[in-house]
């Protein structure tokens, strides 16, 4: 009867002793794992900053506008061609004219600019 519980202990001891070893490997592996998870991140950090200083250096207005020069033939607005919300208003107020105009057959003709008519510039 001794003999028998003797062997069982040491059989359960056997299977704990393997579980152990078991629990152990795959703990060391997930923080293996963890690890490389980690690193990972750190790596995708650093490339998210680099893309986004990429990114700064890509949207400066001065390399935007050199561009726009460059390849699209812009440049920035003249004074006269600023507009506000009176050439608005003025360009409305013509709108009947112009379709009156338009309907009997005279063309478009010709509009004075806001400018020259002097209602542009506040």
């Amino acid at each position: 009867m001794i003999r028998a519980l003797y062997a069982c202990a040491v059989a359960i001891t056997a299977v704990l002793a393997m579980a152990l070893y078991v629990a152990k490997t795959e703990a060391q592996s997930a923080q293996q794992r963890i690890a490389m998870i980690q690193r990972g991140i750190v790596d995708e950090r650093a490339r998210i900053a680099q893309l986004e200083d990429e990114l700064a250096y890509m949207e400066r207005p001065q390399r935007l506008e050199a561009l726009a020069r460059k390849h699209l033939g812009l440049r920035p607005l003249a004074p006269e061609q600023d507009m506000t919300l009176r050439y608005f208003a003025w360009r409305k107020a013509l709108a009947p004219q112009q379709s009156a105009r338009l309907e009997t057959g005279a063309g478009p003709g010709f509009t004075p600019s806001p400018v020259a008519a002097g209602t542009a510039h506040n």
